[in-house]
């Protein structure tokens, strides 16, 4: 760096080197900063996936539950609307059998229980024997006589509902009543802090908190290593007092050779005009005094 006299070099070029330091380092900062925000704004982009992926997650998994729910209350509706009918048919075959059964029993003049073995002993006879035949034995309906058999087919004609006839229909209602509401969905629904589901935002949040406390301060940093700094030197590098004497030295060499050649010349052409102007005269004098001679 070259510099007048009234300035000082010194410090201009140290604050330059300082100043070039420090620009650098601003300008790492910087870059520092942009890369720390496009992987800051990376994580949360992959926050806000994981998130979406959970809720789309979540939200099928309360689909299928409620599809399973669903088809077991359709499965159970029909195996209970089969049961009833199968229960009504059952009925109305009864009620068929023991009108079948009301009908030879009066044609029999039966209206007690009997037996075949005592239909034709007197009813003191088989008093005591009619009990243990009829559990024993089976023995046509119609035996039972028109009295049982018409108070069962007036229960049968009055009877509301079959359903306390079949277990199984008991078992449905119960399995009914529990899907009536699905405690799992219910919970699923009713979470409060979803983000604490969420597979993997654990390691997120981990690298989110790790960038966000990552420090940008490169005061400490060490970008170069100054060998020596710039000192006030010893003697001015201008003016150049030994080249500018020999610059002159040849140069007023140069321009007096020149100026003795040019001196030289002069000089001898005025001794030629001279010598010249000295002869013309001679001749001059030297024709006046003699004859002149005309040649024809």
């Amino acid at each position: 760096m070259r510099y007048p006299q009234e300035v000082d070099g010194k410090e201009a070029l140290n604050g330059l080197v300082q100043y070039a330091i420090e620009s650098e380092r601003r300008q790492i900062t910087e870059d520092l900063k942009v890369i720390i925000g496009n992987r800051i704004k990376e994580v949360d982009a992959n926050l806000v996936a994981a998130r979406v992926k959970h809720d789309a997650a979540k939200e099928g998994k309360i689909a299928g539950l409620l599809e399973a729910d669903n088809l077991k209350r359709a499965e159970l509706n029909d195996e209970l609307r089969a049961l009833r009918v199968q229960l009504n048919l059952r009925r109305d075959d009864r009620i068929a059998q023991l009108n079948e059964a009301i009908s030879i029993a009066r044609s029999l003049g039966l209206k007690k229980p009997t037996t075949p073995s005592a239909m034709g002993r007197s009813e003191a006879e088989v008093t005591g024997n009619v009990i243990t035949e009829v559990n024993n034995q089976q023995v046509p309906l119609y035996f039972l006589g028109t009295d049982a058999l018409e108070a069962e087919q007036q229960a049968l004609r009055k009877r509301l509902s079959n359903d306390f006839v079949d277990p199984r229909i008991a078992q449905i209602r119960k399995e009914l009543l529990l899907l009536s509401s699905n405690r799992q969905v219910q919970i699923l629904q009713q979470r409060q802090n979803e983000e604490l589901f969420v597979k993997g935002i654990e390691s997120l949040r981990a690298e989110r908190t790790r960038l966000m406390n990552i420090s940008t301060d490169m005061s400490g940093l060490r970008l170069v290593s100054i060998d020596r700094l710039a000192v006030e030197p010893t003697s001015p590098v201008k003016p150049n007092r030994s080249m500018y004497i020999a610059l002159g030295l040849i140069l007023g060499g140069i321009i007096g050779c020149i100026i003795a050649l040019l001196r030289y010349a002069f000089k001898k052409r005025r001794r030629e005009q001279a010598r010249i102007s000295s002869a013309m005269a001679k001749n001059f004098d030297t024709g006046i005094n003699s004859p002149s001679l005309v040649v024809r």
